[in-house]
Parts: structure tokens; sequence; C-alpha cells
């Protein structure tokens, strides 16, 4: 007799993302910058309920830019070569003559790094004003595409772009040696011609390309219930609603709604309505918060199961900023992150001195997954 024993088992990610985003925030929030023309806007996206949209006039410019995360959760330049990136690209207009890009990565010193789109629809690699190379595969017009790019440094270093997992470019080239400070979705300098992109699911990650990551979106969860901690007890609208209410709109409300630490030393943590089966790539943490009165010290904690995972203090400044983390492991397991693991995740503000007190008004835990159930292996025992 032959008995079927099913194991379900999720992938593990061997890519240490460094950055990620849906733009399920609803706005430049989980993001370091944005300029120019461009918004997060919701009538064109892959999945979700928002995506990028950047489409200057022929004489102007429009991105948002990624950096990394540090300790205190701030803002840090992505320092790591070789890089890997991805995403859901769509070109609903195409540069009339020439190329324009669509991707930029600006390093420390030395030349950025380059794709382009050019007049074909066809990818084409640069090295500052150098070109490497140009795909043969056209993209179409108004269709989304998934686009990968990695390289290395210095001379001789091997690139490849992949188009929906297929291999469209590869060799070696010169790169520069620069540390990467940032990389830019959309266009920081243009070559004259209308564009109008639309970028979704975005990672940004070294060693390599997450496993299955084509198949992956990123959902935001908001908070749905209180969580271990509930020190944040001054809420606005100070009634009527219960504090976790107070930080889950999308997009974030500023001074509209907030909680904030009335005296002391005082955390709160929410829960959020569970993600549903599939194979989770990484998590990230967000927090939007500001002083009260400046000077005060804010830290940022995720709680996985028993686990807290505080940032290391600092002074956010009178004006509301991001905080994030993110999570390529479950800081309770240290091994890859389940469904169980996500949906157990509490996320919330830190008061760390209880002087000059911390308002926030909004929390949220980003996913990049691929939906469904995880990978079954079948073990058939005689």
């Amino acid at each position: 007799m032959r008995t079927l024993v099913y194991l379900f088992l999720a992938l593990s990610a061997q890519a240490a993302v460094l950055e990620f985003t849906g733009f399920e925030a609803g706005s430049n929030t989980d993001i370091y910058s944005c300029t120019g023309t461009y918004s997060i806007q919701s009538t064109v996206k892959y999945s979700g309920s928002y995506s990028l949209r950047v489409n200057p006039t022929s004489s102007a410019n429009g991105n948002c830019q990624f950096k990394a995360w540090g300790a205190t959760g701030a803002p840090v330049n992505l320092v790591s070569v070789p890089f890997y990136v991805g995403g859901r690209f769509r070109a609903d207009t195409i540069p009339s003559a020439g190329d324009e890009p669509l991707y930029e990565e600006l390093p420390s010193s030395g030349n950025g790094t380059y794709l382009k789109l050019n007049s074909a629809g066809n990818i084409v690699v640069y090295s500052g004003a150098t070109l490497i190379a140009t795909g043969a595969t056209a993209i179409s017009a108004a269709t989304w595409v998934y686009l990968q790019f990695s390289h290395a440094t210095g001379a001789g270093a091997a690139y490849e772009v992949r188009i929906n997992g297929v291999v469209e470019l590869s060799g070696t080239a010169t790169f520069s040696t620069g540390t990467p400070v940032y990389s830019l979705l959309g266009r920081g300098d243009n070559n004259g011609h209308l564009i109008d992109f639309y970028y979704d699911d975005w990672y940004f990650a070294s060693t390599v390309h997450p496993t299955g990551v084509t198949g992956a979106v990123v959902k935001v969860l908001t908070p749905s219930g209180a969580g271990t901690y509930t020190g944040f007890s001054a809420l606005f609208p100070s009634s009527g609603e219960a504090a976790y209410q107070d930080v889950n709109e999308i997009p974030q409300t500023s001074d509209t709604t907030y909680v904030q630490a009335p005296s002391g030393s005082v955390a709160s943590t929410y829960t959020f309505a569970p993600l549903g089966a599939g194979t989770i790539l990484t998590v990230k943490a967000i927090t939007i918060v500001k002083d009260v009165t400046s000077g005060a010290s804010y830290q940022m904690r995720t709680r996985s199961s028993s686990t807290n995972t505080d940032t290391t203090a600092g002074d956010p400044g009178t004006s509301y900023v991001r905080y994030s983390q993110v999570f390529n492991t479950d800081p309770a397991t240290g091994s890859a992150w389940t469904t169980g693991g996500v949906n157990a995740i509490e996320v919330g503000p830190v008061d760390a001195n209880g002087t000059n007190r911390i308002r926030c008004t909004a929390a949220y835990a980003m996913v990049l997954y691929i939906p469904g159930t995880s990978r079954r292996h079948v073990v058939v025992v005689q």
C-alpha cells in the first residue's frame, strides 16, 4: 500500500531585498522621494489599488527615488553591488524618436547606469552616455511587462536584462564602481520626448533576484485591531472610533487622524487583517510620525510572536516622516516568513523618552508575496 503525504512548504527567498513597493500607500508615504511630473494613481495598475505614473512633457522630468532603510528606520544609501532590480512596467506613450530613461541608478561617483526605452519599444542599456546594448523584443504600448535588471561594477562587469522572465540582454561592460546612492523609477534627465510610463510591484535587492518574483505582487496590510501595547492613548478624533482606526487610512491623513503618547515612555502596536495564502518573499514595516514638540526620541516596533524588534532611537522632527524596516526573514524564527507568521505581526510607534511626545498618523505592513498556496511536495511512502 502506498500513502501520499503532502508537505506544504513556503519557498525561501535567497535574495536580500533592500526595498520594495507596490505604491499601495496611495501616496509617496513609503518612498524615499518623488519629484517632477508623477502621480500615485488608481486608474491604471497591475495589482492592488495604486501604481506610479510618470508622464512629463518633452522637456521635463518625473521620478520616484528609492533607498534602503537603516537601523533607525530612516533612509540610507543602497550600497549594494552586484545589484538586482525588477518590477512591472507599462509604456502608454513610447518615445517618438531616440530613447528615454525608464530606470536610473545614481552612484556616489562615476557614471550612472540606465535602462531606456527607444522609439521601437526596445530596452536599451547605458553606462553614462555609453550605449552598452539594445534589445530585440519590442514592448507593445499599453502592455504590462515584467522587467529585471542586474549588473556588477567595474571593467568587465556582468549584466543581464530579462523581460517576463526571459533573458533579453546579457554580457559584460564597464559600470561605475561608485557606491550606489539611490535608484530611480522614471527619468531624472531626458532626451526631449514625451513619455507616459507606469510602474507597479518593484523590488531592489542584492545577491540574486528573489525566487519566483515574476509572479509576486505587493499588498498593504492596514491596522484592524489593538496589539500587545496600547500606550498611545491620546487620540484624534477623541471619540467615536478605536485607536487603530486613527492610523489605518490610505493615503495617510497627517493631523486629520492620529494617536499620540500622553506622557512617559510608552508604545502601541496594531494587528492586521489576514493576508491569505501565498509564498512570502519579504515584509516591510512602516510608521508615519512626528514630534509634538522638537527633541523627541522615537523608535518603531515590529512584533513577531513574542519577539520585539525596535529601530534605534532617533528624532523625527516636527514634520511627518516615514520610518521603515525590511525583514527578509521572520525575526521570531530567523527563517523564511510563513503566512501565519505575517498574520501574527504587529507594528507601531514607541515614544522612547516621554518628554517631547510622539504623534503617529499611520502604521502599515507591506508584503511582497506570490498569491496562492505554497509549493507542494509529494512524498510517496511505500
